[in-house]
């Protein structure tokens, strides 16, 4: 429920009728925070929920940061309860011995924004360093954001839109990932936005909705990059690419169609393949098909069928493995249907 006060202010009670729990909100910018739901944008009262948050729990007794991969943004935002400290680590890769930057908070009163050394929780040069008492509890959690704006790196506190910590390094900083941690024998519980997540899913939303998440099948031979959405055209549930240029382009397993191109129906009814941060192409062929292939769909016989990539010509092309153990690309808008034997699989 949302009610809206003096100066554009919001407050919000989240009730989750199951567990009977109740989550307050915060306010940061343009965004109404509620944990567990979303991040909603709110515009001329309006609010719109962009994306799902992932929760996740850091062990001290672990000694390594979990990565999560950040979507399209240059920023994130998240939630932290912890008694003692968290760690986040900004890097280009999902690497524990890369030697990036390192956002340090509530360690001692204090809070850091340093080089990250070789042990999991040591600086060799800290650039920030700023008394903080208070800023975590271990039993509520406590609202941040983070922006990389080139090399600038902010770090602020929800419902805030100055920043309580700022450093600006010689060079852009390339960041990809967000590593989390906590190593002072107290562990946290994070509840972190605009990260992709390590799970494949089909999101029910339109494009511009899901487009951060996205999982990227391949690129055409112009460049584009190449997603994979689904909708039920017919019988059954079919597999397509879509070019972000807003084309459709058909494939999957038969003769089930032609060629598309979007409009507002499709748009209310197609599904796009998101997350997989950890997902992968494995080589597949014949009666060789990983236990772990991702499932797109069936057929109306009840036969599963798998998101398969093989090659055509100077490119790949992705289509969707049948019973028969092929590779099935439909191309030219539907007009030419080609089997592949040799193609790779989709596993998570």
């Amino acid at each position: 429920m949302l009610q809206k006060q003096k100066g554009n202010q919001f407050t919000c009670v989240a009730r989750l009728i199951r567990s009977r729990r109740q989550f307050g909100c915060l306010l940061f910018g343009d965004f109404l925070i509620v944990p567990l739901f979303g991040a909603i944008a709110v515009d001329n009262s309006v609010a719109h929920f962009d994306g799902k948050p992932i929760a996740i729990h850091t062990d001290t007794k672990l000694e390594y940061y979990q990565f999560q991969k950040l979507g399209t943004s240059s920023s994130f935002m998240f939630f932290v309860k912890s008694g003692h400290d968290a760690f986040l680590k900004l890097s280009g890769l999902p690497d524990e011995k890369a030697s990036n930057f390192l956002v340090i908070l509530g360690n001692n009163s204090h809070s850091f924004l340093c080089k990250h050394g070789e042990e999991p929780s040591t600086c060799t040069d800290i650039y920030v360093d700023k008394e903080t008492p208070g800023i975590l509890s271990a039993q509520e959690y406590k609202g941040f954001w983070i922006t990389i704006q080139g090399p600038k790196i902010s770090v602020g506190k929800a419902g805030q839109s100055i920043p309580f910590m700022s450093y600006t390094l010689s060079e852009p900083l390339p960041v990809t990932y967000v590593g989390l941690g906590s190593f002072n024998e107290e562990p946290a519980y994070w509840i972190i936005y605009d990260v992709v997540p390590h799970v494949l899913y089909w999101a029910h939303d339109v494009w511009e909705k899901s487009q951060d998440h996205a999982f990227q099948g391949w690129q055409d031979i112009t460049g584009e990059p190449l997603y994979i959405i689904r909708l039920r055209h017919k019988d059954p549930l079919t597999v397509y690419n879509y070019f972000p240029s807003l084309r459709f382009v058909s494939f999957g397993y038969g003769k089930l169609t032609n060629g598309m191109y979007p409009n507002p129906g499709y748009e209310q009814s197609y599904e796009v393949l998101c997350g997989g941060a950890n997902a992968t192409w494995v080589s597949a062929a014949g009666v060789v098909r990983p236990p772990n292939a991702f499932p797109s769909g069936s057929t109306k016989d009840g036969d599963t069928l798998y998101i398969c990539r093989a090659s055509y010509g100077n490119t790949l092309a992705v289509g969707q493995v049948a019973s028969d153990n092929n590779c099935y690309i439909l191309l030219d808008d539907g007009k030419e249907l080609i089997s592949k034997d040799n193609y790779e699989v989709l596993v998570y």
